[in-house]
């Protein structure tokens, strides 16, 4: 045997050697992973995946991850990269997708991390698609722990790149995430206007998933605007075509809704049973947000039915998935609920309770004040902006092809017409929207100065009734009055200076 066969025989044995033991520290991590993480695959691979240096046992693991998510349905085709594939967009996609794994499991931080991982390598791709579903994913996110600017600045950006894409599948999510952030800073009108766009792109799409969670984004948003007929249609909707495509879990989900829909029609009992019917599922499906939604529901129904042990039990509930999931909504309403059930039975538990609200509040209430500014004078002039100029390109595509100068110069100058009457238009649009949100302003502003008071007169009252209460308890009903009467100051300071705040936003014009 020639010296180069033998080479070439010791080449072979060396690389197999390295597959082998590459193998075997891919099959180690798996086994330690599953051990240390509960044995869920999909954690433990993209854990390997971190921790694996980039090359070909990297990919391996990519296309394990892959695999994974394929074997429990999480993805409808399985994704295979080979060593050619450059180890950037590699990243990209593991990234993405275990965003969205963690999304749907309700860790939304978990998921903003991610996210933003897919969202820093994703210019090695040049997949503007891939970067708008990375863009909605990491909006998504920061929407569901409840900060809204950073939501806003994230969907802006996905919308232009979706109108430059003319996706109306992305247009339509886009459209669908604007509508939720109007609801969580309670702007409904605008909202409606939005998301009935979205419903009427799923229409034609003909995608009864997708317009079934439109639907169910317009009830919500019809609720809060008191068009409780139309919230039921919408919402009732909705269920079916959840309920026909065998979508458990989403059917649960839209029959908790209707119970808030019947709650507010004082119809308690249908609401309860409602709300109750979704249980089951949503324990299967360990839905921790939807499940402190129901039981922030089911809370205030047995409160307004005076049956507060009742209340008490569902709103601790809600308090520990709150927890779990990590949402300070739904944990905020616990707290409120937990307040009110116990504040005559153990006033000095309740007073915890209504300290955690209020800190809880006082945060999500300043966010929320600052997101509605910036929606009203960013997302509105943005969208309006946009319409304007798809209008000028289909005119501009009209003046092109006419051929007839003369008709030309008629079209431009009734073109030029209406713009400028949709601009005046627009703008007094703008105007009522803007006075609109000042009127609500006023009111969630005045409306957030009763609870500090009551925290105020409660720790009062305790304090007059100075032999129920140790010198420990007095001192902190102390520190409650002082930080609570710092919280009414700063609340009354931002009525004063609010005619001089003005509503500002950058150009945003796309074309």
């Amino acid at each position: 045997m020639s010296i180069f066969a033998v080479m070439k025989v010791g080449r072979d044995i060396l690389c197999l050697k390295r597959s082998l033991l590459r193998c075997l520290t891919i099959a180690v991590l798996v086994m330690t992973c599953h051990l240390t993480m509960k044995g869920d695959a999909v954690d433990s691979l993209y854990l390997i995946y971190q921790n694996t240096p980039a090359g070909s046992a990297k990919t391996e693991v990519a296309n394990k991850f892959f695999h994974e998510l394929r074997q429990i349905e999480f993805i409808d085709t399985l994704l295979h990269f080979d060593n050619r594939e450059k180890h950037a967009a590699i990243d990209a996609h593991v990234h993405y997708w275990m965003s969205e794994y963690y999304f749907d499991q309700e860790k939304y931080e978990a998921a903003l991390d991610a996210g933003h991982l897919a969202k820093k390598v994703m210019a090695a791709t040049g997949d503007e698609h891939f970067m708008s579903d990375v863009l909605g994913c990491i909006a998504n996110g920061q929407y569901r722990i409840g900060n809204y600017d950073d939501a806003l600045k994230t969907m802006l950006e996905a919308y232009k790149l979706d109108k430059k894409l003319n996706d109306p599948e992305l247009i339509s999510s886009d459209l669908n995430t604007f509508a939720a952030i109007y609801l969580a800073v309670q702007q409904p009108e605008p909202g409606i206007h939005y998301i009935e766009k979205a419903i009427q792109i799923e229409r034609q799409l003909k995608r009864p998933d997708r317009l079934a969670i439109r639907l169910g984004m317009a009830s919500e948003l019809y609720l809060i605007n008191n068009e409780l007929d139309k919230a039921m249609a919408a919402i009732d909707e909705a269920y079916q075509l959840d309920k026909k495509s065998g979508r458990e879990e989403k059917a649960a989900i839209r029959l908790v809704q209707k119970g808030a829909i019947l709650e507010k029609m004082s119809r308690l009992e249908e609401a309860k049973a409602t709300i109750n019917q979704a249980m089951p599922a949503l324990e299967r499906a360990k839905a921790t947000y939807s499940l402190a939604v129901a039981y922030n529901q089911l809370g205030s129904i047995m409160f307004q039915k005076n049956n507060n042990a009742e209340a008490i039990a569902c709103y601790k509930l809600a308090l520990e998935y709150s927890i779990k999931c990590g949402s300070p909504k739904t944990e905020r309403t616990a707290e409120r609920g937990l307040w009110e059930t116990m504040r005559e039975t153990n006033p000095p538990v309740a007073m915890l309770h209504l300290e955690r609200y209020t800190q809880l509040n006082d945060s999500m209430f300043s966010r929320s004040m600052s997101a509605q500014f910036k929606v009203m004078g960013i997302t509105s002039q943005h969208m309006e902006m946009t319409e304007l100029n798809e209008k000028s390109e289909k005119f501009n595509k009209l003046v092109k092809w006419g051929g007839f100068t003369l008709l030309a110069l008629m079209l431009m100058t009734v073109a030029g017409l209406f713009v400028a009457w949709r601009r005046n238009k627009s703008a007094l649009q703008m105007q009522a929207q803007t006075e609109n949100m000042r009127a609500r302003f006023f009111s969630n502003i005045t409306n957030k100065l009763q609870t500090p008071l009551t925290v105020v007169m409660d720790a009062g009252q305790q304090l007059l009734d100075g032999g129920k209460v140790t010198p420990d308890e007095s001192k902190q009903l102390g520190e409650m009055i002082v930080n609570h009467g710092k919280n009414m100051l700063s609340l009354v300071n931002q009525l004063i200076n609010i005619d001089s705040a003005t509503i500002s936003a950058p150009d945003t014009n796309v074309s």
